[in-house]
């Protein structure tokens, strides 16, 4: 029988597509495919983006954590000293390094590349990493994250001209360090700040900014200059020194935090808490004319959240969609009294023309939440749907969905679904 003769397609592919599926595979795979054939044993070293993570060594090792390192960081350092060509995208991804000085030579090795994309996400073992100085020298920066951090700009550091994404997750940083790194950016368009140690007066100046994420816990906001800014997060972490904080402050944050936020079309709030301090207004100085899509998440027990939830409510006539969790404390919603508080705030000038989509969520059927559900309908004309999500320990829920089929709607459309959990 003739021995068939198998064409190799694959090898004579052109190099960009041979070099985007390389890209697409795990790092470890791309440079195995270096035992294929002489055609393919150097073609990984000119791949522009490398990730290391759990991946870049055996799976079916259960070696020793010394060992594993030692695998792992031996493997970077071969696959740096291999490659040629330009090095976009860098990314170590692990959380059982020992040493710190690896990482550094990586980092100091790469600074004699074009990097974009720079992606450190470490944890050694609760020891903070010093991103050293030479990092700074990534002018071509388009986009930094770093998780575990410590982060100290050298003073010669004059910003990165060309970032557009920033994300510091666990880093050490003071107040002044992130709101002069931030207005070094003038490039920024997304920026995500969570869990940062050392920082509870955040100040924010972006020009360019259209995606914001913030998460922690802050004594006072303030954001400026940011005219592009579409979609907003904020999670809040309430702890008691900055609940005495805010109460003896006595500002109003929603104000001094949200008014300037003028093309806000996307906020989310997680926590309603640090907004609820202070005089809070019926509706903001400004108003959200392209505001679409509200998430809150609030405490019914707490008439300072409701006003918060309600001050955002009528100053977004054009609200589509509303979604509000309840993290009320079981017993103080189900006795919370105050109802005439409805009738002195919330009917007041409050027309919600374009909402359609409503979801509650984690609801005990407390008094609050009903009066809430009742004005939502009652000034909704618009409605489709209001989806309603009861709280694990609601044991009313029967008598709840009774009590929500009777409330009047504006709207003729509109349809109660009662999801359970």
């Amino acid at each position: 029988m003739d021995d068939i003769l198998v064409e190799d397609i694959i090898s004579d592919l052109p190099p960009i597509i041979i070099e985007h599926i390389l890209v697409s595979m795990p790092l470890r795979d791309a440079v195995r495919t270096s035992i294929l054939s002489k055609k393919w044993r150097y073609k990984w070293v000119t791949i522009p983006n490398l990730k290391f993570d759990d991946q870049c060594i055996p799976t079916h090792s259960n070696a020793e954590l010394l060992v594993k390192t030692e695998k792992f960081v031996n493997f970077v350092h071969r696959s740096l000293l291999l490659h040629s060509g330009p090095i976009h995208r860098f990314e170590v991804s692990v959380s059982w390094l020992r040493s710190c000085c690896d990482v550094n030579q990586w980092i100091l090795f790469l600074s004699r590349n074009d990097i974009r994309e720079f992606i450190l996400n470490l944890d050694f073992y609760h020891e903070w990493f010093t991103v050293p100085s030479c990092l700074f020298s990534f002018q071509k920066l388009n986009i930094l994250e770093l998780h575990c951090c410590t982060l100290i700009p050298p003073p010669t550091f004059k910003g990165f001209h060309s970032l557009k994404n920033l994300q510091l997750e666990s880093v050490v940083c003071g107040n002044e360090t992130v709101r002069d790194f931030i207005s070094s950016c003038p490039l920024l368009e997304e920026l995500v700040l969570a869990n940062v140690e050392g920082l509870d007066f955040l100040q924010i100046q972006a020009p360019n900014l259209k995606f914001l994420h913030v998460d922690g816990g802050f004594q006072e906001i303030v954001i400026q200059d940011t005219p592009l800014l579409r979609n907003a997060v904020f999670v809040f972490q309430i702890s008691d020194e900055i609940a005495d904080f805010l109460d003896k402050s006595g500002t109003c944050n929603l104000t001094k935090t949200l008014n300037g936020l003028v093309g806000l079309e996307s906020l989310k709030i997680e926590i309603m808490q640090f907004f609820s301090y202070g005089d809070i207004p019926d509706r903001l100085p400004t108003t959200y004319n392209d505001m679409r899509n509200l998430e809150l998440s609030c405490s019914f027990e707490d008439e300072y959240d409701i006003s918060c939830a309600l001050c955002l409510i009528r100053s977004s006539p054009n609200l589509r969609r509303l979604r509000v969790e309840d993290y009320s404390d079981k017993k103080a919603a189900m006795q919370a009294s105050g109802l005439d508080f409805w009738e002195r705030e919330s009917y007041s000038g409050c027309f919600m023309s374009q909402l359609q989509f409503v979801s509650m969520g984690h609801l005990l059927g407390a008094p609050h939440e009903l009066q809430f559900i009742k004005f939502i309908l009652s000034n909704s004309p618009a409605l489709k749907t209001m989806t309603i999500t009861p709280h694990p320990q609601n044991d009313r829920r029967e008598d709840m969905l009774i009590q929500l089929l009777q409330l009047e709607r504006a709207s003729t459309q509109a349809k109660i679904m009662y999801v359970k959990e």
